[in-house]
């Protein structure tokens, strides 16, 4: 049995795998009055087998079952990997859409050719058991412009039908959205295809929904190279307002490690998302400690999501907000999860776990790491600041300013926990969240 007891980086409240590589957020939903989270999932921190969905359930955020493997890459159409997807409810039955990834023997390049991007769909009526996994939609039902690389569907109802958007690569390296749809999610019909000159070579993990009255398209883009205060990942995640365009994109968090997020609206009507708070590091300087404890990689807080001044603000969902404890103001703490907060923002800074520097002056939001930021490295951003809730969890630290008008995800790994700062704030310890498959 795994030791927990040995692990210092382990967070206390954000979800993360007991052992092995978590990724994207899938087929976030609630359920029959239990919200589930599903995630790709690999045994080893190193990937080296194939991607699976894994399935972690609540019911009010505060403890967690793990379900173990939900689907598992076992047929012709999905042997590589059961890449990401997402779930809806139906008939009173709850629906997993998902991309079966297929590389076929040979000397491919696994681009243009060799690859098979098929959509996959299985079905539950408890939340818990699925079957009846069946071929939606293969290579061949994509535009002859596409590349082997469509994936990540997510399917949605909008005005009595169902709708599936898919991110893809174009031929000659664009990113490209299609939309299908269908009146039974088992017959789709593409309605919507287009490229995009300037948003990088490939779009990954699209969403589409409304907020008040607004359509949110929330995507992945890879590729796009870095401008001014833009694009300061090599993987981006961000939205557009009603029409996809470079100039009406918003990145959703300006922090190191933010991708992939994908959202749901639960029964009280919040659109909450989660984000994955990694990145492909494969792509990138960065590297993480907690490979030596044989887990990688977690998600972010479930953020809900509203549109206001003409954008989307991003706050912890309320139950998060309830982990918060001994309410005081005081100069330093040795907790390893905390939050922080402030309105006296000018000149201040925090100094986190001996490692993160967070400075705010004149407008100017500067993240340094003091210690081994393990790839990270200083980041300047000039922006309108009035308030900073920063969420410390042992390795990861979420920044919300302006009541989540700006977001700034990093992992932050050392074994010294707590904070200094030049003025006093808003402290609370925060309580940790309970899995069934260990003891803290």
């Amino acid at each position: 049995m795994f030791n927990v007891s040995k692990i210092t980086l382990r967070p206390n409240y954000h979800i993360h795998p007991v052992m092995g590589w978590m990724n994207d957020p899938n087929g976030l939903c609630e359920y029959k009055g239990i919200y589930h989270i599903f995630f790709q999932y690999c045994e080893s921190v190193s990937r080296k087998e194939s991607i699976k969905w894994r399935h972690y359930s609540t019911k009010d955020f505060k403890e967690f079952k793990d379900n173990g493997i939900t689907i598992s890459p076992d047929t012709k159409y999905d042997k590589d990997g059961a890449y990401s997807g997402s779930a809806i409810e139906y008939n009173d039955e709850l629906y997993l859409f998902y991309t079966g990834n297929v590389k076929h023997d040979g000397d491919y390049d696994y681009i243009l050719e060799g690859r098979e991007g098929n959509v996959l769909r299985v079905k539950s009526n408890d939340g818990f058991t699925f079957t009846d996994k069946k071929l939606i939609l293969t290579n061949n039902d994509y535009p002859s412009y596409l590349s082997c690389h469509v994936r990540d569907p997510k399917v949605f109802k909008y005005n009595d039908l169902f709708y599936m958007v898919l991110g893809a690569r174009t031929k000659d390296d664009k990113g490209a959205i299609l939309v299908y749809q269908s009146s039974d999610l088992d017959n789709w019909e593409l309605i919507f295809d287009k490229c995009f000159n300037d948003l990088g070579y490939m779009l990954e993990c699209p969403d589409i929904y409304v907020l008040d009255d607004k359509f949110i398209i929330s995507f992945s883009p890879q590729g796009i190279k870095e401008e001014d205060n833009r694009f300061k990942n090599l993987f981006s995640n961000g939205y557009c307002v009603n029409n996809i365009t470079k100039d009406n994109y918003i990145e959703w968090d300006l922090g190191y490690d933010f991708y992939a997020c994908q959202s749901f609206i639960d029964s009280h009507n919040r659109r909450i998302m989660f984000g994955w708070a990694g990145l492909f590091d494969s792509k990138l300087e960065y590297t993480y400690p907690t490979d030596d404890e044989g887990w990688k990689h977690m998600l972010t807080l479930p953020r809900e999501l509203t549109y206001k001044n003409d954008k989307v603000y991003q706050y912890p969902i309320k139950e998060i907000i309830d982990l918060k404890e001994n309410n005081h103001v005081i100069d330093k703490s040795y907790d390893n999860s905390f939050y922080l907060e402030s309105t006296d923002i000018n000149n201040l800074n925090i100094f986190i776990n001996e490692s993160m520097n967070i400075n705010i002056n004149n407008d100017k939001l500067d993240v340094d790491f003091i210690k081994n930021g393990y790839g990270r490295r200083k980041r300047v951003y000039n922006i309108n600041i009035e308030k900073i809730e920063i969420f410390c969890d042992v390795s990861i630290v979420e920044i919300y300013i302006n009541d989540g008008e700006y977001v700034f995800t990093s992992r932050v790994f050392s074994k010294e926990f707590g904070f200094k700062s030049n003025k006093k704030l808003n402290y609370s310890k925060m309580r940790g969240t309970k899995y069934d498959s260990f003891n803290r």
